[in-house]
């Protein structure tokens, strides 16, 4: 998805200075973090003019496969990498890039390097304990590769938002640019159900 100009038209008014974003998430808008860490904030991006493409990793089919089978193969995932990478090598057409619990699951924290090194700012948000998913695995070797990639994807990052306070404080181990940014929902795209006592 994505509200970058298309037409010469549309580009000749883009070239004067407007922001752009790269949001690159891990799933699709099935899931919850999608909704609200990313979703819920489309209509303040548009209504401020800042131009923006969205992109996620794994699709819902491997969303659907995984909850039905609980694996999936490389090979179905490995287009997904491909693209991202893509996306990643080719970030510096954008002011900013901001990406959801993990760029590439399982891989080294080599292309949060590159972006670091062609000094394209990027936000690391999370709003889960993505550090115990690796030192907590239970194959050595993931514990091994991958004990201190959430801390060195946080170190990293022009800024990190997290979830919640405990997430905070692990986030400012490694970085002083962290920001509290609680999941919330938007009260006003809900109807509330009224209780008991207030009927």
């Amino acid at each position: 998805r994505s509200n970058l100009p298309h037409s010469r038209q549309q580009k000749k008014r883009y070239n004067s200075w407007i922001m752009r974003v790269l949001f690159l998430h891990k799933y699709t808008e099935k899931t919850a973090g999608y909704r609200y860490r990313l979703q819920l904030y489309v209509p303040a991006l548009e209504k401020n003019g800042i131009r923006y493409t969205i992109s996620s990793l794994l699709d819902e089919h491997y969303l659907n496969t995984k909850f039905l089978t609980g694996r999936v193969s490389v090979l179905r995932i490995l287009p997904s990498y491909l693209k991202r990478i893509v996306l990643v090598l080719t970030a510096k057409r954008y002011d900013l890039v901001v990406f959801y619990s993990d760029l590439f699951p399982y891989f080294p924290s080599l292309f949060e390097l590159y972006l670091k090194l062609r000094k394209i700012p990027y936000i690391y948000d999370y709003d889960d304990s993505m550090f115990y998913v690796y030192q907590g695995h239970p194959f050595w070797l993931v514990r091994f590769l991958f004990y201190r990639k959430i801390a060195t994807v946080i170190r990293f990052a022009s800024l990190v938002f997290a979830g919640n306070q405990y997430l905070l404080d692990y986030a400012r181990q490694f970085n002083t640019s962290v920001t509290l940014m609680p999941t919330v929902v938007d009260l006003r795209r809900y109807n509330r159900i009224k209780t008991v006592k207030e009927k």
